[in-house]
C-alpha cells in the first residue's frame, strides 16, 4: 500500500511537473531542429544554384576553347603549302625587297600577315627586268624597244629584251627618302629561255632608243 502511495505521488509530481519541462525542452530542440533543417535545405539549395552556375561557365568556357581549337586545328593544317607545279621556289613577291612597317623577312619562325606574299613560284620561261627609269629620260622609252642586257654575274652571257611595260604614274616606294625625285617602273622582258637566269640577279640593261646611220660601217647605232 505504501509502495502505491509512492508511485502515485512520484507519478503527479512528473505529471505536476517534470513532464511539463521535458515537454517543453523536446518541443524546442524540435522547433530549433525543423529551424536547422530549413537553414540546411536553403544552403544547400544555395550551394546547388552555385554548383550550376559553375557547371554552365565550365561548360561554356569549355565550348569557346573547343572552338577555338578548331580553329587552330584548321589554321595549321592551312600551314601545310603545296606546290601548284614544280619550279624554283622564291621568298615572298619574287624577290622584292618590300616590307611593310615592323613587318619581319620572310624566314623560319617569322610572323606573316594576312594577304601577304610568303612564297612565289616564278615561270622561269618567261622573265623579265623591272627597272626605273627617271623622268627626264621616260619619254624617249616606249613599249617594244629593243634592250640589251647584261647579267652582273655572267658579264660575259649577252641577252635581248624588249621593252613590254612603261610606268604611267611616278613610282611611289621610295618617295618618302627623295620626293623631289620622280622615276618610273619599267618591265623589260627577256628573249628567250635560259636555265642559268635567277629571280634576284643584278642586271645592266642598255635600252636602244633611237637608231641613227653609222658612217664607217653603213650599220646602225643605238643611242
Amino acid at each position: 500500500m505504501l509502495k502505491v502511495k509512492k508511485g502515485d505521488t512520484a507519478l503527479n509530481l512528473f505529471s505536476k511537473y517534470e513532464f511539463r519541462k521535458a515537454a517543453q525542452e523536446f518541443l524546442s530542440k524540435y522547433t530549433e531542429s525543423l529551424r536547422e533543417l530549413d537553414r540546411t535545405r536553403k544552403g544547400a539549395i544555395s550551394k546547388l544554384a552555385q554548383a550550376e552556375a559553375k557547371l554552365k561557365s565550365a561548360q561554356a568556357r569549355s565550348a569557346v576553347e573547343e572552338r577555338q581549337l578548331t580553329e587552330l586545328k584548321e589554321q595549321l593544317g592551312k600551314c601545310v603549302i603545296k606546290a601548284s607545279r614544280p619550279g624554283l621556289v622564291v621568298y615572298g613577291a619574287g624577290g622584292e625587297t618590300r616590307y611593310w612597317r615592323d613587318e619581319e623577312q620572310i624566314r623560319e619562325g617569322a610572323s606573316v600577315r594576312e594577304g601577304q606574299t610568303v612564297l612565289t613560284i616564278p615561270d622561269m620561261r618567261k622573265m623579265c627586268i623591272k627597272v626605273k627609269i627617271h623622268e627626264s629620260y621616260i619619254k624617249k622609252i616606249q613599249k617594244g624597244q629593243l634592250v640589251r642586257i647584261t647579267p652582273d654575274s655572267f658579264p660575259e652571257r649577252k641577252l635581248e629584251g624588249k621593252v613590254s611595260q612603261v610606268g604611267v604614274l611616278p613610282d611611289s616606294e621610295n618617295s618618302w627618302l627623295n620626293p623631289d625625285m620622280k622615276v618610273y617602273r619599267t618591265t623589260i622582258s627577256i628573249e628567250g629561255q635560259h636555265d642559268w637566269i635567277r629571280p634576284g640577279m643584278s642586271t645592266k640593261v642598255q635600252i636602244v632608243a633611237r637608231r641613227c646611220p653609222c658612217p664607217s660601217s653603213g650599220g646602225e647605232s643605238a643611242q
